[in-house]
């Protein structure tokens, strides 16, 4: 399996981060201007956000029941609240020098896989929801098996150091081969210089 540099993995946790914040606060947003104009105020704005959905021409999301809709809930809320300290991590390891990072890769980890857990049970939840429709959960299945994938990609990198640790043994398995080479070359020969006064 190809490792990515760390710099690469925390990039893409930032980005990954960032995009969920984004996707969540434009959510939030056009759920609140909808229901401040409607002089309505609603504790959950994704509930209002998938009546939006059921609108909607090509994408029609699924019917859930008051049960579905408390799990949704709280794995959304959980989700978001889960990609604070993955975003944190990444920023910081980015900022600093890698030989103070260490830790902040491990929350990253840590923060990451309990997105994961959360972001497969809103799946499953949503797929059990709407059974019928195949292309759904090809498409929200597929896209959470992508997300996987991707992070899974930047796991071992993690954990292991990257291509920089990679190439930092790799050069110094090559010093003793240097060393060893530079032993079997013969020495050069010095001329010998005789005292004029003979």
């Amino acid at each position: 399996m190809p490792l990515l540099s760390v710099r690469v993995v925390l990039e893409w946790a930032f980005l990954n981060a960032l995009a969920v914040a984004l996707t969540l606060g434009t959510i939030y947003s056009c759920h609140r201007s909808v229901h401040e104009s409607n002089h309505q105020c609603n504790a959950t704005f994704l509930r209002g956000f998938a009546a939006h959905v059921q609108t909607s021409k090509f994408f029609q999301g699924p019917e859930l029941t008051p049960a579905q809709t408390a799990d949704v809930d709280f794995f959304w809320e959980a989700y978001m609240w889960s990609t604070l300290p993955e975003t944190v991590a990444a920023t910081v390891g980015l900022l600093l020098p890698r030989r103070y990072a260490r830790g902040r890769w491990s929350l990253a980890i840590v923060s990451a896989t309990v997105a994961h857990c959360l972001n497969a049970r809103t799946v499953s939840v949503f797929i059990a929801a709407k059974q019928g429709d195949i292309w759904y959960r090809i498409l929200v299945g597929g896209a959470a098996v992508v997300y996987l994938v991707l992070d899974l990609l930047g796991l071992p990198s993690l954990l292991i150091g990257g291509l920089e640790k990679i190439e930092k043994i790799d050069s110094k398995s090559a010093q003793p081969e240097k060393i060893l080479l530079a032993a079997c070359e013969p020495s050069p020969v010095t001329p010998v210089t005789w005292p004029h006064s003979l």
